[in-house]
């Protein structure tokens, strides 16, 4: 694909991939209880919170994605690369630190320290990439535009 089909497309498959994510969180948010009774039983209804804070991941999963496609399509795979290896690196040393820290109030509170830190770790991984795209977005914006009036 050319660079104008490449990023109608990616427009495109963003919003539908985001209503549906956004709809299936909501879904799962609501229904958690339900889901976990039906699946685990009810011995695992204490789960239910657990559950509710990973429907998260479900909006932000797609949309990293999604963009990590778009930029490998780009030409912009160690880019990734790099955002990938810090967003890992940091979501080891806060899975290490609140993990450590909230483990003292109970098992379940490490669970939860650990659920923040991926959540964490995901929203820094996914703002990278639309920062990186948006920033790269605007100097090619303005190197055409130049070309423009330099032609014209």
């Amino acid at each position: 694909l050319n660079k104008k089909k490449l990023d109608i497309l990616y427009k495109k498959t963003m919003g539908i991939a985001s209503i549906f994510s956004i709809l299936l969180a909501v879904f799962v948010f609501i229904f958690s209880s339900f889901i976990i009774s039906i699946i685990f039983g009810k011995n695992y209804l204490p789960a239910v919170n657990i559950l509710r804070l990973f429907s998260i991941m479900l909006i932000l999963i797609p949309l990293i994605s999604l963009l990590a496609t778009y930029l490998v399509a780009s030409g912009k795979p160690v880019i990734i690369s790099k955002f990938l290896i810090i967003s890992t690196i940091m979501n080891i040393v806060l899975n290490y630190i609140l993990i450590s820290k909230l483990v003292s109030f109970g098992q379940i509170f490490a669970v939860y320290g650990s659920i923040i830190a991926t959540i964490i770790s995901n929203i820094f991984y996914l703002s990278s990439l639309l920062i990186y795209k948006n920033k790269t977005k605007k100097k090619q914006t303005i190197i055409i535009f130049k070309y423009k009036i330099t032609e014209t």
